[in-house]
């Protein structure tokens, strides 16, 4: 995990019980700023809509996809069992 963090800055106001809540996962989880807590809260959202994407992506009809699953190879594993 990265520590040290360099960019620009933002100014954001937060609920006080969000404050707190984050005080308090700073404090258990050794980190050394505020900023290093939202940004590994921000990696976590991102990591979150990734693993969206993917599975929606995993839905999507392939055509070409079809075509593969078509080459034969599903009767040759029946006839194997």
């Amino acid at each position: 995990m990265n520590l040290t963090v360099t960019g620009p800055t933002l100014g954001i106001l937060i609920p006080p019980s969000l404050m707190q809540f984050l005080e308090s996962y700073q404090e258990a989880h050794d980190l050394p700023t505020k900023s290093a807590v939202v940004v590994d809260a921000l990696r976590a959202l991102q990591r979150s809509e990734l693993e969206g994407a993917y599975a929606a992506a995993a839905l999507e009809v392939d055509a070409a996809w079809d075509e593969t699953t078509a080459d034969g190879l599903v009767e040759f594993e029946e006839q194997v069992e």
